[in-house]
């Protein structure tokens, strides 16, 4: 038997192992890591600029990588992956957007295509790069031509500068990934929009394999260094955790793309199923 072919059967054997072994470490786990990898990336910026100012040149084995050596991403071929199809999610994502849309994190617009226009009324976009929200502005005006578009400069991850109720959906895709504390970017999300609107995500995360998982892991360092994202979040456990009702959950690429659509809790939702798990309890004990 070829030796390529004895190798992509073992690499079968240990891919189906890691499916079995699914990755479900306590999110608290990821916050230590993210923090630590950002402090990392501080202090190798702090490093870069006294080697600039005092104009060293490069020591040890690093005088003879490369820059594109050292500038190839670990996690390429995963990043291909998940491109596949992408514009398909996108449609059936923004397709459901209607009346009052806010989206957060928008980026350069990759969005804009897909948004039908006859079912919106207003478009409302934020990103906390000013420079990235400007380019957002000028594509709105050639591919959504005709529609009301607004844009506000904000972080997500922190107080949305708008009342609460004021949306019929919020959009966000790609966006969690980058906030630093992205369970209250989700609360924030739902905040603004109204009762029966909906938060319309997609987002890259963890996946159900323990292989994939740790090859993202071992990856997170560069990718983080390069695009300023945590590619490996447990996007699921993310919305779970800031209390919204998740509608639809969609995965896809090894499970490491998610489509979600969620709704914000009704008043008094919360409490009433506190309730019920109570009244078993209660009935028992009396």
């Amino acid at each position: 038997m070829p030796i390529s072919v004895t190798r992509a059967i073992a690499f079968a054997s240990v891919a189906g192992a890691g499916v079995a072994l699914a990755w479900k470490k306590p999110y608290a786990d990821w916050q230590r890591e993210e923090k630590a990898i950002r402090q990392d990336i501080r202090e190798e910026q702090r490093k870069a600029r006294i080697s600039q100012s005092s104009s060293q040149q490069p020591r040890g084995l690093s005088r003879f990588i490369p820059p594109a050596v050292a500038a190839i991403d670990a996690a390429a071929p995963l990043t291909l992956m998940q491109s596949i199809g992408l514009d398909q999610w996108r449609g059936e994502l923004c397709g459901q957007a209607t009346g009052r849309v806010l989206e957060v994190c928008v980026g350069k617009g990759e969005n804009f295509p897909h948004y039908d226009k006859a079912s919106i009324e207003e478009l409302v976009l934020t990103d906390v790069d000013g420079e990235v929200l400007q380019i957002a502005r000028e594509r709105s005006r050639q591919v959504l031509e005709g529609l009301r578009v607004e844009t506000c400069q904000c972080d997500a991850a922190g107080m949305l500068p708008f009342p609460d109720d004021s949306f019929d959906c919020v959009v966000c895709a790609f966006g969690l990934c980058k906030a630093e504390d992205p369970i209250e970017a989700v609360r924030e999300m739902a905040r603004v929009v109204k009762s029966g609107g909906k938060l319309l995500l997609l987002e890259h995360g963890c996946g159900s394999s323990a292989l994939i998982n740790t090859w993202l892991s071992l990856s997170m360092k560069q990718r983080f260094r390069k695009d300023g994202c945590f590619y490996n979040r447990p996007v699921e456990r993310i919305v779970q955790q800031s209390g919204v009702d998740i509608l639809q959950l969609r995965r896809r690429h090894a499970q490491t793309q998610y489509m979600v659509v969620a709704s914000k809790k009704e008043p008094g939702a919360l409490e009433a199923q506190r309730a019920r798990k109570e009244l078993p309890r209660l009935a028992r004990g009396g």
